[in-house]
């Protein structure tokens, strides 16, 4: 039989035998996953424009997989099943969501794919494996799909890792001399319009129609906590608790916390009226958010967890509410004056917090890498 061959990456199909292509398929999850788990803050970032993160190459192949677990499933309960040529415009419109997966799901969707589609051939057994099916205009049979399905995924983990690499590469260089003027010249004529990602793939620009009060309001947050994902995307502890200039205190880290600590406080505290503390600042530490940004792993991962749960409480309790009109008797530290305050307007104060701080963030982020736009 003809087997899979690749000269980009070095794979051969008949390097395998039945047993080997097997375990081959079921260390994909395992291997992906530590993949990921090595790619800290490059997961989301992209080399270049037009090529994928890491986390977009896991989400791909996930479903490459999946569709190989289908196909098999088809060919071993089928007599000769015939499927029309894939639709790239579907192909397309998956890829697009991609970049926002999350990746411990991505993770253990992929290990659970891979796994299916070993079980699927092992219990049918070599003997069954020359069962065919028709895709468009071309035959195959299970033990090309299999075969197919480990080189696609393989493939893309050589995409990965030489992608991670010239990342970790550029930051190197730039951690050594900073983005220089030529260096920033060129970033301003080739890559402003898409410095994080290509516009027809940017989250903020799928939003709904805005054509009452309340969509304007949620979808202007929306895509302001977005933007701030974004500013922070593809960056390593050290970079994002990299200070402005002296005194300030202001980083990246920094406005992940503080914004974490403004969610609780308006939605969390005030709207819903929860006795919740402050997640980083206290009455003897004002400034905590700022102050205790520091460059620490853990500390990084503990800020953006704060505020994805502070950020998915405060969409629930908005998708919950009846109107804009909801009041809280007292407005704690949310705006100015005193007294009430409604939904209405605390939604505007967030956008307003969050416009303030998105002006700050994307200096800090040009002075770390000299990334701009968007």
């Amino acid at each position: 039989m003809e087997h899979e061959h690749c000269d980009a990456c070095g794979f051969d199909g008949a390097r395998f035998d039945d047993d080997s292509l097997l375990t081959e398929l079921r260390g994909l999850g395992p291997r992906w996953r530590s993949l990921l788990a090595g790619a800290g803050a490059e997961l989301r970032a992209r080399p270049e424009p037009e090529v994928w993160s890491a986390l977009e190459y896991s989400a791909h192949s996930r479903d490459i997989i999946a569709l190989h677990v289908f196909g098999v499933e088809q060919a071993l309960t089928l007599d000769e099943p015939s499927f029309p040529s894939i639709d790239e415009d579907l192909v397309d419109s998956a890829a697009a969501s991609y970049g926002r997966a999350d990746p411990d799901a991505v993770l253990d969707e992929l290990e659970v794919q891979s796994t299916r589609l070993a079980q699927l051939a092992d219990d049918a057994g070599p003997e069954r494996w020359s069962r065919g099916l028709s895709i468009g205009p071309d035959r195959t049979d299970v033990r090309r799909l299999l075969e197919h399905a480990l080189h696609d995924s393989l493939h893309h983990v050589d995409d990965v890792e030489r992608g991670l690499t010239g990342l970790r590469e550029q930051r190197a260089a730039l951690a050594v001399s900073g983005p220089d003027r030529t260096t920033r010249a060129a970033m301003a004529t080739t890559r402003r319009a898409d410095m994080f990602m290509d516009r027809h793939d940017d989250p903020r620009e799928r939003g709904p129609t805005m054509d009452d009060e309340r969509t304007t309001l949620v979808e202007y947050l929306r895509s302001a906590r977005l933007t701030l994902e974004m500013k922070c995307s593809g960056l390593d502890a050290e970079q994002l608790a990299r200070r402005s200039v002296e005194p300030s205190t202001m980083s990246l880290l920094g406005l992940i916390r503080h914004l974490a600590e403004m969610e609780r406080e308006s939605f969390r505290v005030v709207m819903a009226g929860q006795d919740a503390p402050r997640r980083f600042c206290s009455d003897t530490n004002r400034d905590g958010d700022f102050d205790g940004a520091v460059p620490d792993p853990r500390v990084v991962a503990e800020a953006w967890a704060a505020w994805r749960t502070e950020v998915d409480f405060a969409e629930r309790f908005v998708a919950d509410a009846p109107s804009l009109e909801v009041t809280a008797d007292t407005r704690g530290g949310v705006g100015s004056g005193q007294g009430p305050i409604s939904l209405r307007e605390v939604l505007v104060e967030m956008i307003h917090e969050y416009a303030r701080h998105l002006g700050h963030a994307d200096l800090l982020r040009e002075r770390i890498d000299g990334r701009i736009g968007q």
